[in-house]
């Protein structure tokens, strides 16, 4: 009877494609067409988004950029996307998100556990890193580039000590679970991630 059932759910698994996922370290060497292309979408994104949250700030103040960062952001990313290839997608992620969007996926807490790494044995941050995900034959590429803290970015991811008690209360009120906060200029703040299907 022990064998009967094995040997079902052996048969189960192999049709339900388990198959396993191989992943692999890639270079701009491996595919230079498509770390040129997602290297400019990550700068093109952090642009957008940046300049955004600059003007709103200047003039609305941060309150408002807040609002502006929790409804605007995705669908700036998504008007990117569409912009580019139906099989393409943009995505940013940390290991202290505020938004559980930017909750990274197994593929990606590898990513970010790289550039901490790489961070930690050099002092130096490196300038990307690159994935080729095997998922059922289907072959998945992934570029990373780092995010690192600016200045205006303290306003709502620096110190809770020193941040305004309002900008305080609307992240909290907005996103409960924090844990985008405590940053200083210059430190890794997450990945933005390029995948092409």
């Amino acid at each position: 009877m022990k064998k009967l059932l094995t040997s079902i759910l052996l048969i189960v698994l192999v049709s339900c494609g388990t198959e396993p996922e191989i992943v692999s370290e890639i270079t701009s060497e491996d595919a230079p067409e498509f770390f040129k292309l997602a290297d400019s979408l990550a700068i093109v994104l952090v642009k957008t988004l940046g300049g955004r949250l600059t003007e709103v700030i200047q003039s609305d103040g941060v309150i408002k950029a807040i609002d502006v960062c929790k409804e605007e952001v995705y669908d700036i990313t998504d008007d990117l996307e569409d912009k580019i290839d139906e099989n393409i997608s943009i995505k940013r992620v940390s290991n202290k998100y505020r938004n559980p969007k930017n909750l990274p996926d197994k593929y990606e807490i590898e990513a970010l556990d790289w550039f901490n790494n790489k961070l930690s044995e050099s002092n130096e941050m490196p300038k990307n890193y690159g994935q080729k995900i095997l998922r059922k034959n289907k072959e998945i590429l992934r570029y990373y580039k780092p995010m690192l803290v600016q200045t205006k970015c303290l306003l709502c991811h620096g110190d809770d000590d020193t941040r305004l008690p309002e900008v305080s209360k609307r992240i909290k009120k907005h996103y409960p679970n924090d844990l985008a906060k405590n940053y200083k200029d210059g430190d890794f703040r997450g990945l933005i991630r390029v995948e092409m299907l």
